[in-house]
């Protein structure tokens, strides 16, 4: 593989050129005209250049975590004040994370990271010539059959609750990732889909049963999206089956258009993942689904629903973390469906800080449904959580399991089963005027 790093570097700063040259600034001061689409209340923007491109690391080994987070809270500084976007009186005290979730057990004294394991599902193709240092290679990005397997994520001692603690883009060209620094892909194997439900009922019947399953978005890797769901399997703190489900994303930023075409081709193969975990008979299956995945699971769910599907009854939560999903089509197509599901809770995190969201609204020409730039969305019989002004990653996208208040109130829905009304992390946010058929949205208690 030495012999092509060169080149790929040399290719990786010719695309960086061409994007900087292409998008500029992609977000212009002036707004694009309104569409119809659900009523929005509240809500606040930033004005500014962001990036056009979502869940792409800084392409610079010298950028440091402490700087990404010192800009990170300068964004969050820039911001309108969260005091004049609602009603400051109903903001309860900042809560102390630690307090809010119970942490993952102790590391042992010799332990310098902690296997976690996860199952997982996937309609990427199978690479004949895989690099045996690297267990992601054993697929590729191509859309083929679905197939199933296990994998094992290292979480290192040194790890922070919504950290996923990576090598830089320049290092991982010349150095293998370190598991006592590193969340590190350690393992995956493929097996038939008998013998992972076969694993899948032996763990729900010696552990919590029930499933916790991930779908990424886009731009996203096979190996960083396993990392992802072991970060949250263990942040979670979760005791039971951790699912993976991987569509075939090219990992790539310039390959939105493609991304979304395979998002669109997965939705068949997750319906039949669902059925296959809904077939275990778990007492609940909770998903979290983040960016473009969210389309494939809205898309999954509706078809479901629509077909009177037994396994819907099985699948008691749905997170939509920054969902890139057409307002219009949400609100018209998806929406009433969900409203079918009276079995399954949804909780839709939002924010007006979006860069990633904002880049899709400039290439598909319409607003997303998880961009509050232009009001919160009112959705009966949906929690919608606006997250604005949450510290996450260099574009504001991937809050869900970068901010430890999220992962806090994610905990407290998952874990303790509480309603939003109940769970600490979050203020309510009546609307403006208020009447008696208007909505109630949340916001994420910020701490001081």
């Amino acid at each position: 593989m030495n012999e092509f790093r060169i080149p790929l570097i040399a290719a990786f700063l010719a695309v960086v050129a061409v994007v900087a040259l292409l998008f500029g600034n992609p977000f212009p001061s002036t707004p694009a005209p309104e569409q119809a689409g659900p009523e929005r209340h509240g809500g606040a923007a930033s004005e500014g250049s962001e990036p056009p491109i979502a869940e792409m690391e800084p392409p610079a080994e010298s950028v440091s975590e402490q700087e990404v987070a010192s800009a990170e809270e300068g964004e969050v500084a820039a911001a309108v004040p969260l005091e004049e976007r609602a009603v400051e009186e109903i903001m309860p005290e900042p809560v102390i994370v630690e307090e809010a979730v119970e942490m993952p057990a102790p590391f042992e004294e010799n332990e310098t990271h902690r296997d976690v394991p996860i199952f997982f599902a996937t309609n990427r193709g199978l690479n004949p010539e895989p690099d045996l240092d690297d267990p992601s290679s054993n697929f590729t990005d191509d859309y083929d059959v679905l197939r199933y397997g296990t994998g094992i994520v290292s979480i290192p001692r040194v790890h922070e609750m919504g950290q996923l603690e990576s090598q830089g883009w320049f290092a991982s060209l010349m150095f293998e990732p370190n598991e006592e620094k590193h969340v590190v892909l350690q393992d995956l194997t493929a097996w038939t889909e008998e013998e992972v439900m076969q694993m899948v009922a032996g763990d729900l019947a010696e552990s919590e049963n029930a499933i916790l399953m991930y779908v990424h978005g886009f731009n996203t890797s096979l190996d960083k999206a396993a990392r992802r769901a072991g970060q949250l399997t263990y942040d979670l703190a979760w005791d039971g089956p951790s699912f993976l489900f991987s569509w075939p994303s090219r990992g790539r930023a310039i390959n939105y258009l493609s991304d979304s075409t395979m998002a669109q081709r997965s939705v068949p193969d997750l319906k039949e993942v669902l059925r296959d975990l809904a077939a275990q008979d778990p007492d609940r299956i909770i998903i979290i689904a983040h960016s473009m995945g969210t389309r494939i699971i809205s898309e999954a769910m509706a078809e479901l629903v629509a077909e009177n599907d037994p396994a819907v009854e099985e699948i008691t939560t749905i997170v939509l973390a920054a969902p890139d999903i057409d307002e219009v089509v949400f609100r018209t197509r998806l929406f009433p469906r969900f409203q079918e599901a009276t079995t399954t809770h949804f909780t839709l995190y939002a924010s007006a800080e979006d860069s990633a969201l904002k880049a899709s609204k400039e290439a598909n020409g319409f607003r997303r449904i998880g961009d509050t730039t232009d009001g919160v969305p009112r959705l009966p019989g949906i929690d919608v959580i606006d997250a604005t002004g949450v510290v996450s990653d260099f574009f504001g996208h991937t809050y869900f399991g970068d901010n430890t208040s999220i992962l806090s109130d994610i905990y407290e829905m998952v874990h303790n089963q509480r309603s939003v009304d109940q769970r600490a992390m979050l203020a309510p946010v009546p609307p403006e005027p208020p009447t008696p058929e208007a909505i109630t949205h949340w916001r994420i208690n910020l701490p001081n």
